[in-house]
């Protein structure tokens, strides 16, 4: 089972659990897809349901949250977790986006897949704004813990 280590491109609900994009091999796991993602935020000693609720209270996201799960994993859902046909991207491994002159976007990562998803420029440009959000919070939160790192507290 993919957790740790290894590069997601996506993940998706299948037929038989998910289906795992990774390095341009794809694996099927017999999990539901909230389930996995929860056991991928678990390494961060977080959950799922706490990940959404606390990115609604920071950001006033009402719905489709991204989800921090790992350092090198920021997931951003295309439907409702709840569709049977929900797929969530790692938007840190996004390469480029391309749309052909039906509308259609290819989604190329940086292993040099690509996913052809049928969304609309405008809800895809929506979850990369809040994704860099995320990250723009993340960052300014390291950096912040950095600089509090050389305080000493004297007792």
């Amino acid at each position: 089972m993919i957790v740790t280590g290894d590069v997601m491109n996506y993940v998706k609900r299948s037929s038989c659990g998910v289906s795992i994009s990774c390095r341009g091999d794809k694996q099927n796991l017999q999990i539901g897809i909230k389930a996995y993602i929860n056991k991928l935020c678990q390494v961060r000693l977080a959950s799922y349901d706490g990940i959404i609720k606390v990115t609604k209270n920071i950001f006033h996201f009402q719905r489709l949250i991204p989800i921090y799960a790992q350092k090198d994993i920021l997931l951003f859902p295309l439907s409702s977790i709840r569709n049977m046909d929900v797929l969530y991207i790692n938007y840190l491994e996004i390469y480029k986006i391309n749309r052909d002159k039906n509308n259609n976007i290819s989604i190329m990562f940086y292993d040099h897949t690509t996913l052809n998803v049928k969304i609309s420029t405008v809800f895809l440009s929506k979850q990369m704004k809040r994704c860099e959000r995320i990250m723009q919070f993340l960052n300014k939160k390291s950096q912040e813990s950095v600089y509090n790192y050389g305080l000493s507290l004297e007792i």
